[in-house]
């Protein structure tokens, strides 16, 4: 179960607005609220097969536990840690692994796109990979930690980087068996096996260093599809390189009979394979849905005893996604908040296409009366975990005129119990002084025009937790 979280912490919301930016002070009879907290009974989780099976190891073509015994996980992709860090939380994992079944969770860290290697903020990305790690370990699921190389078309651009990030992780979770390593996601661009046999012999030994059974999973050509160049020549099997396995990636719409027959003579030739990535739309994550061909795949699977993640848990707008777009959710899914793609995975998992598990659900509504000038003010918690001693929360928020006339630079501020600290926010300017903090507008949303909304207004922020 999950801690419960000390609402008292948080006083409340007060909404000002100003005609021009600093001029709060003049605002008369600004208006608020408490916070109201709603939530579902949770039910009694529902009784799945069972999920953890302790350190894994690989044997000949399959994954196994200790004892031999063949193993397979079944679970979900993030979507790019620089872009959907929400979903990593603790609550969201509980809910993958008690109602959706999941006992898989991947953790897509890009390297290029403003990712680990190209401007990115590499101390967050790893809370963020540090949270997931803990989430997936509480809830007795397996975690992979992916080097997302794909518009960086081959892993020895980021080589080095590669060799001291994995030296870290390897080196934090040694000891932790829940955890799993994906070296280069989809080297192509023409990238071979041999470039990435170099330096998968490279980077191994790195983690094996600190965990000599780790499983390592090692990216093949073509967008992790070519695993007959990978049988061809593999790595060895004992020594620095035992626990390897190697990727292969499909979209069901895209990848067809065609790459089936590749898998099915890979695994003819003893390759040990694992499905780090897949979708049942086309291979621009997009698309049209082909379920026919998706179940064909999830046949062969089956058959092979393959494991295998989903891409993406987000609610981003397209096919992919687990969510629809219009869910803002982080947890407490229903059948509703699925998009095709997430229905389909679901049934795959447990059975149905339905949610049947009630979980407590994140419907926490931070809602203010209407100030003087007719402006709503809701906000929603989207999103609450504990890291190093710090609780931290993620709000999002919503901005109403209910007014005859338009309303140019808005100003809300937050205030709090205790002091706190602005760790992240979005399609807002957010300044903290002490308790407070203020938000003002971007220039692209700067006016509320009558009877509109803005929206999206996100913050995540953090203090220190009481003992």
């Amino acid at each position: 179960m999950s801690k419960k979280f000390d609402w008292r912490m948080v006083l409340l919301f007060i909404a000002l607005l100003c005609v021009t930016v600093g001029c709060a002070s003049n605002v008369k009879g600004a208006s608020s609220d408490k916070v109201i907290v709603k939530a579902e009974k949770r039910a009694e989780k529902v009784k799945a097969k069972k999920s953890y099976y302790g350190a894994l190891r690989v044997k000949g073509t399959y994954l196994t536990d200790q004892k031999g015994k063949k193993v397979v996980l079944k679970g979900i992709s993030t979507h790019g840690l620089q872009w959907f860090p929400e979903y990593v939380n603790e609550k969201t994992f509980r809910d993958l692994h008690d109602t959706f079944h999941m006992n898989l969770v991947r953790l897509a860290l890009y390297t290029d796109e403003n990712g680990y290697c190209s401007g990115g903020d590499k101390k967050e990305l790893e809370k963020v990979i540090d949270r997931g790690v803990k989430a997936a370990t509480k809830h007795q699921m397996y975690v992979i930690i992916d080097w997302h190389v794909l518009h960086d078309l081959t892993p020895k651009k980021y080589e080095k980087q590669a060799k001291s990030f994995f030296k870290k992780m390897a080196k934090k979770y040694r000891k932790n068996p829940h955890v799993i390593y994906e070296i280069c996601n989809e080297p192509n661009g023409g990238t071979g096996w041999e470039e990435i046999r170099s330096y998968a012999k490279k980077i191994i030994p790195v983690i094996h260093k600190y965990n000599k059974n780790a499983v390592v999973l090692v990216g093949t050509p073509n967008w992790s599809q070519e695993l007959l160049d990978a049988a061809k020549n593999p790595l060895p099997k004992t020594g620095k390189y035992k626990n390897v396995m190697y990727t292969l990636h499909f979209y069901a719409t895209t990848h067809r009979d065609e790459l089936r027959t590749k898998l099915k003579q890979a695994h003819e030739q003893k390759l040990p394979v694992f499905v780090s990535e897949f979708g049942i739309c086309d291979a621009s994550g997009n698309g049209s849905i082909d379920k026919q061909q998706a179940n064909q795949w999830m046949t062969l699977l089956n058959q092979y005893k393959i494991s295998y993640a989903n891409w993406s848990l987000c609610n981003k707008d397209e096919a992919a996604s687990f969510l629809k777009p219009s869910c803002k959710k982080l947890y407490g899914f229903k059948t509703s908040n699925l998009s095709t793609s997430g229905k389909w995975l679901t049934k795959v998992l447990t059975g149905s296409g339905k949610v049947t598990a009630k979980t407590k659900t994140n419907t926490d509504i931070i809602a203010s009366k209407k100030a003087d000038a007719h402006l709503l003010v809701k906000a929603k918690v989207t999103g609450e975990w504990e890291s190093n001693g710090k609780q931290f929360l993620q709000y999002s928020l919503s901005l109403r005129n209910d007014g005859s006339k338009d309303i140019k630079d808005w100003q809300v501020k937050l205030s709090f119990k205790t002091k706190v600290k602005i760790v992240n926010h979005w399609n807002g300017n957010a300044q903290v002084n002490g308790k407070t903090i203020t938000l003002t507008p971007v220039d692209y949303n700067r006016t509320a025009a009558s009877g509109s909304s803005i929206e999206d207004i996100g913050l995540i922020i953090c203090y220190e937790k009481r003992p």
